[in-house]
C-alpha cells in the first residue's frame, strides 16, 4: 500500500530543479550542524530521485520466472534477493556507481555553498 503515491512523489521531486532547493538544503544542513563538514557533502548526495527511479525501472523489468524458480528451489524472499536478483543487478548497480561518481565529480555549486573553510577544499 502506498507504492503508487510514493512513486508519484519521486516523480514530483524529479520535476523540481536543483537550483530551487539550494537555499532549503543550506538551511537544513545549517540546522543539523553539517555546514563545513564532510557529512554535509556526502550524506545528501547519497539519495537522488533519478537513481531511485532508474533502479525501480530495472527491478520492475526483472523476470518473475527467475524469482518463481528460486522459490521452487526453496529460497526465501531475502535469499532470492541476495542470491539471484542482486548478482543479476550488478550491471545496473555499476552504471549507478558511474553516474553517482560523475554527478559528484561535476558538482560545483553544492560544495561551494556547503564549504566555507579553505582547509576543507580539495
Amino acid at each position: 500500500p502506498g507504492k503508487k503515491s510514493l512513486f508519484i512523489c519521486i516523480l514530483a521531486v524529479l520535476m523540481i530543479p536543483g537550483q530551487v532547493t539550494m537555499i532549503l538544503n543550506y538551511l537544513i544542513l545549517n540546522h543539523l550542524g553539517w555546514l563545513n563538514t564532510y557529512h554535509g557533502l556526502i550524506i545528501p548526495a547519497m539519495v537522488n530521485a533519478t537513481f531511485i527511479f532508474m533502479m525501480r525501472q530495472f527491478f520492475l523489468n526483472f523476470p518473475k520466472e527467475l524469482e518463481e524458480a528460486a522459490a521452487l528451489d526453496g529460497l526465501s524472499r531475502f535469499g532470492t534477493f541476495f542470491r539471484i536478483v542482486l548478482p543479476m543487478a550488478k550491471p545496473a548497480l555499476a552504471a549507478q556507481a558511474i553516474f553517482v561518481f560523475m554527478a559528484s565529480w561535476n558538482d560545483f555549486m553544492r560544495p561551494l555553498i556547503i564549504m566555507s573553510d579553505a582547509a576543507m577544499y580539495t
